[in-house]
């Protein structure tokens, strides 16, 4: 029950999350700094002008665990499960040590399972209610409730890591997201997880909006995408049809999954590997094909991200004929979204005879033109104005 009290509680941990996550963001520009704890230029990959530093996600931790332990001061109860606190705790730190010293993925990857194995054991997961009849004989789906959670979280803390390419755009679509969440699960830990990590990131985002003093790494990445992943299982989802619980959560999150998904597909399309990193994101085709200006990818995408996540809030509550139109509306903007960015004409282009190879010359990315040279005159001032800028904001997962 909402109370003049709550608020206030709730108001306090968003505070001290933000200040806290303010003060050692600050802390962590100038000692990550000198540290080297930075991201360097290798103007391959790594475009940005001069070495940054790449460890906010730990800020961001300690900023959330702030809020949580003020607000389960003040209501006298732990509000968020131990199990939880010390998966974040666990990924923040591997995120740490891949963004200091550099972790193999495959590594990365099995601590990423281990982390989703132990939290679905905890309740972490989505509950398959649904038990349908074929040929007379029922089919138990609660089996797919494990496997299906475990690929959610891993899926979530890749798909947060791969749209971390643009200054404030992880950031901006994680806070989207979390209260979209919070709408659809509702519960008090869903609360107490959406506001701390608003106040934190609304922190972070102060020293990481364009031009960036200081990078979020795989430690804010993952941390993040574990964070939404837990959030959208962390209770019960009130809903007339299983198949709402279990689609509302997606239609939140979808921005990040459908990049994922495309990151996947025309990679293993241009017959490379889906880990092969490139700069064909959404957040890369909006800068070089709709705007170059940094701040398009951060507005465009966090207005679809808003659209998507009030598609969710919806779904919990439509009846069926209303929830079949949510769906159809949830492919449509999908598909939208696709097809502005050029992703259609793409696949088709790379399925040609011969397009294949042509698309993996150059820097070995797809649908992006090489970098210019230094000194080059073979482009236009204004071309290379354009392409400086562009290198200037984009990055590569």
């Amino acid at each position: 029950m909402f109370t003049p009290i709550l608020l206030w509680h709730w108001t306090s941990a968003l505070l001290l999350s933000f200040g806290v996550t303010w003060l050692l963001t600050r802390a962590l520009v100038h000692l990550a700094t000198r540290l080297g704890w930075t991201d360097k230029p290798d103007h391959v990959r790594k475009l940005q002008p001069e070495p940054i530093p790449s460890v906010g996600g730990i800020a961001i931790l300690a900023g959330v665990l702030a809020g949580v332990a003020l607000l389960s001061a003040m209501q006298g109860a732990w509000l968020v499960s131990p199990v939880l606190i010390g998966a974040v705790v666990v990924i923040a730190a591997t995120g740490f040590y891949d963004d200091v010293r550099e972790l193999r993925f495959q590594r990365k990857f099995v601590v990423q399972i281990a982390v989703a194995v132990v939290l679905v054991a905890a309740g972490y997961r989505f509950e398959v209610a649904w038990s349908p009849t074929i040929a007379g004989t029922p089919l138990d789906l609660t089996l797919l409730a494990w496997p299906l959670s475990i690929l959610w979280f891993v899926g979530m803390m890749n798909a947060l890591n791969l749209i971390d390419g643009v200054d404030g755009l992880a950031a901006s679509l994680s806070v989207v997201a979390a209260v979209g969440l919070m709408m659809v699960v509702g519960g008090g830990e869903a609360t107490v997880i959406t506001v701390t990590l608003v106040g934190a990131l609304g922190a972070f985002l102060s020293f990481n909006r364009h031009p960036a003093t200081i990078f979020m790494g795989d430690s804010g990445s993952l941390l993040l995408g574990l964070l939404l992943a837990a959030l959208a299982v962390s209770g019960p989802v009130e809903s007339q049809y299983p198949v709402q619980a279990l689609l509302a959560p997606v239609m939140v999150l979808g921005i990040p999954i459908t990049d994922t998904l495309l990151a996947i597909l025309r990679r293993v399309h241009a017959g490379r590997s889906p880990f092969e990193p490139d700069r064909d994101h959404l957040h890369h085709r909006i800068l070089q094909d709709i705007h170059p200006s940094h701040w398009a990818p951060v507005g465009y995408l966090s207005a679809v991200g808003v659209c998507f996540a009030l598609l969710g809030v919806a779904l919990v509550h439509a009846p069926l004929t209303m929830t079949m139109i949510l769906i159809l509306a949830f492919a449509g903007v999908i598909s939208l979204v696709v097809w502005w960015l050029g992703y259609f004409k793409e696949f088709h282009r790379s399925s040609l005879p011969g397009a294949s190879d042509a698309m993996c010359e150059g820097d070995g990315s797809v649908g992006v033109e090489p970098p210019v040279p230094a000194g080059s005159t073979a482009e236009s001032p204004q071309k290379e104005d354009l392409v400086s800028h562009r290198t200037q904001v984009l990055s590569t997962k």
